[in-house]
C-alpha cells in the first residue's frame, strides 16, 4: 500500500466516476435503474456520462506507479528545458 499513498487525487476520481458510470450502464442493461429514471432520455444521459468519463479518463494522464510518476517528471523538465531553448 505504500505505492498507493502518493496518487493523484485527480486520478482516483476519474477512476471513480469511470467505474460508477459503467456500473449505472451495467446495471441499467439489466433492467435496473439506480441512478436514472428509466427513461428513454435518461438511459441517454446515463451512457453520454460514461463517454464523457471515459474520455476524459483516457485524455489525462493516470500515474499511479512511481515509474510513472517519474516518467512524468522527466517529461516536465525536458519540455521546460524546450521552452528555455
Amino acid at each position: 500500500m505504500e505505492k498507493l499513498k502518493n496518487i493523484n487525487p485527480g486520478a482516483v476520481i476519474r477512476l471513480g466516476l469511470l467505474a460508477a458510470s459503467f456500473v449505472n450502464m451495467a446495471l441499467n442493461l439489466g433492467g435496473h435503474s439506480p441512478l436514472s429514471g428509466g427513461s428513454t432520455l435518461s438511459h441517454i444521459a446515463a451512457v453520454a456520462a460514461a463517454c464523457l468519463a471515459a474520455l476524459v479518463s483516457y485524455w489525462k494522464n493516470n500515474s499511479f506507479t512511481e515509474a510513472a510518476k517519474q516518467g512524468d517528471e522527466l517529461m516536465r523538465a525536458l519540455k521546460e528545458q524546450a521552452r528555455k531553448k
